[in-house]
C-alpha cells in the first residue's frame, strides 16, 4: 500500500510539473521573439536612417515571427531625453516586452 501511494504521488507530481512547464516555455519563446524584435528594429532603423519621416511613417510595426509575433514601437522619452524602442513579443498566451533606451546610438543614427 505504501509503495502504491508513493507511486501515485510521484505520478501526480510529474503531471503537475508538466502543466507548469508549458507557460514557462511560452514565456521564454515570447522573450526570444521580443529580443528578435529589438534586433529587427535596430537594423530597420539603420537601413532607413536617411528617411526624413523616420520613425513616424514606419512605427508601430507588427511582424509575424517564430510562431508568434513582435510589435515594435519607437518614441522619444522627454524625461531622459533619449530615444526608446519597445518590442513586445507574443507567443500563444505569453507576452514579454523588452525596452532599449538610447536607441539611435545602437543604429548609428546621429
Amino acid at each position: 500500500t505504501l509503495t502504491s501511494l508513493l507511486g501515485v504521488g510521484i505520478v501526480s507530481f510529474m503531471g503537475a510539473k508538466q502543466k507548469t512547464l508549458v507557460p514557462q516555455v511560452q514565456a521564454y519563446q515570447a522573450y526570444a521573439i521580443a529580443h528578435a524584435g529589438i534586433e529587427f528594429a535596430v537594423r530597420y532603423a539603420y537601413d532607413n536612417k536617411d528617411d526624413n519621416d523616420f520613425p513616424n511613417a514606419h512605427f508601430p510595426k507588427t511582424i509575424p515571427f517564430g510562431g508568434g509575433s513582435f510589435t515594435i514601437t519607437y518614441s522619444y522619452d522627454e524625461t531622459t531625453k533619449s530615444y526608446v524602442v519597445r518590442s513586445e513579443g507574443v507567443y500563444q498566451a505569453a507576452k514579454r516586452t523588452i525596452e532599449l533606451t538610447n536607441f539611435r546610438s545602437y543604429a548609428n543614427i546621429p
